[in-house]
C-alpha cells in the first residue's frame, strides 16, 4: 500500500473506547425498568448501530417505537451529563500514532456519526484533538455514514482526493462509506467489530492502531 496523503478516522471504537460508559448508562436505564443488567461484551457488538441498536439489544425488540424514542432521549440526557464528569478512554497508542503520522506530513481528519455537541465534549478531554485538521460530525451534513458524502467533505477540506486517502473505522458502515467514496478502507479489528467482519469490504485489517504505521 502506498503512503496516503491523508488518513480519516472514526471516533468510537477506533480512537476512543466508550463501551464502559455506554454500558453504565444502559444498566442505569435497565435498573429503572427492573430488567437484568447487560455486560460490556454484549454492548460492544451493539455500539456501531447507534443508541437505538443499544437500546434494542438491552431491552429486546418488542419495545414500541415511542418507547424506543423515549429511552433514546433518556440515554442521551444521561450521556450528556456523563461527558462533563467522566474522562474518555483512548485505545492504546492513539497519541503516538497520530503524532507520528503528522510528523510524516500526513493530514489527519475525523469522520464520525456522533453529533457535534457530544463529540466535541469528548475531544476536548483528549490529548490528540489538536492533531486533527478536519472534523466532520454526524450532524454536519443531512446524511451520515454509510453515505460517502461526509468523507467527500473531509477530503475537500483537507484538499486531497479520495483514492489517496485512507479511512480507518471499526464498523460495517465505516467500510461501506470508504468503499463508496473511493477511499482505502482500513478496518480497526480491535474496536466494536461484530462476528461478520470477514465479509466487510476492506483493504487492510488492524489488530491494534499502531499496526497502521506498518502498512506503507
Amino acid at each position: 500500500m502506498q503512503k496516503p496523503q491523508a488518513i480519516l478516522f472514526d471516533l468510537d471504537g477506533t480512537l476512543l473506547d466508550s463501551v464502559v460508559h455506554f454500558t453504565a448508562i444502559l444498566n442505569e436505564l435497565l435498573i429503572d425498568a427492573q430488567k437484568p443488567a447487560v455486560s460490556m461484551d454484549q454492548v460492544r457488538y451493539w455500539v456501531s448501530g447507534g443508541v437505538i441498536a443499544m437500546i434494542q439489544g438491552a431491552f429486546g425488540d418488542d419495545l414500541s417505537l415511542q418507547d424506543q424514542l423515549d429511552l433514546k432521549q433518556h440515554f442521551l440526557r444521561l450521556y450528556d451529563e456523563q461527558l462533563s464528569t467522566v474522562t474518555p478512554y483512548c485505545f492504546q497508542h492513539v497519541l503516538h500514532v497520530l503524532t507520528e503520522l503528522t510528523a510524516q506530513g500526513i493530514a489527519l481528519g475525523l469522520v464520525t456519526n456522533k453529533h457535534q455537541r457530544f463529540a466535541e465534549k469528548l475531544l476536548d478531554q483528549t490529548d490528540f484533538k489538536s492533531l486533527l485538521t478536519c472534523m466532520v460530525f454526524g450532524d454536519t451534513l443531512a446524511v451520515s455514514k454509510p453515505s460517502p458524502e461526509p468523507l467527500y467533505l473531509a477530503c475537500q477540506r483537507l484538499e486531497v482526493v479520495p483514492p489517496q486517502t485512507w479511512f480507518v473505522g471499526d464498523s460495517l458502515v465505516d467500510m461501506q462509506a470508504a468503499k463508496a467514496a473511493g477511499c482505502v478502507a482500513v478496518l480497526a479489528r480491535y474496536g466494536y467489530v461484530d462476528h461478520d467482519w470477514q465479509n466487510w469490504p476492506n483493504h487492510a485489517v488492524l489488530q491494534q492502531l499502531v499496526d497502521l504505521l506498518a502498512l506503507y
